[in-house]
């Protein structure tokens, strides 16, 4: 791994492997670490700032997921399992009109959306 990094320091993507790495390995400082160099070499890269939004999602710091996850959001709009975890978030803070609202996008882009359908119908009985 140290070899990777010495030849290709200024690559994003050795830095947003290494963090993947981690992250599978359940380190998640050093997995938030390596992304966030990532991040300083490509800020555009939506994936970094998802991956990022997972470990805090995980960490149950849904404040700061919401805001990782909402950069990945801007820079994408169309990927489901950000839109998905959007929609959880802010369930887990009981914003539920924001958590329907991103629940319908990920429909209007994958109507049959099973988890997303019952996780709407969860909402129906709450709001």
């Amino acid at each position: 791994m140290k070899k990777a990094t010495e030849l290709k320091e200024d690559d994003f993507r050795v830095w947003y492997n290494l963090g993947k790495l981690y992250s599978d390995l359940e380190e998640y400082e050093k997995a938030k670490d390596y992304f966030h160099k990532a991040l300083a070499l490509n800020p555009d890269e939506y994936t970094i700032y998802s991956d990022i939004g997972r470990i805090y999602y995980i960490e149950k710091d849904f404040h700061e997921a919401r805001k990782y996850y909402y950069q990945a959001f801007k820079r994408e709009k169309y990927d489901t399992i950000v839109l998905s975890a959007l929609g959880m978030i802010n369930l887990e803070l009981k914003y539920f009109y924001k958590a329907r609202e991103y629940f319908g996008r990920v429909l209007e882009i994958d109507p049959e959306n099973e988890q997303t359908l019952i996780m709407l119908d969860k909402l129906k009985e709450v709001f």
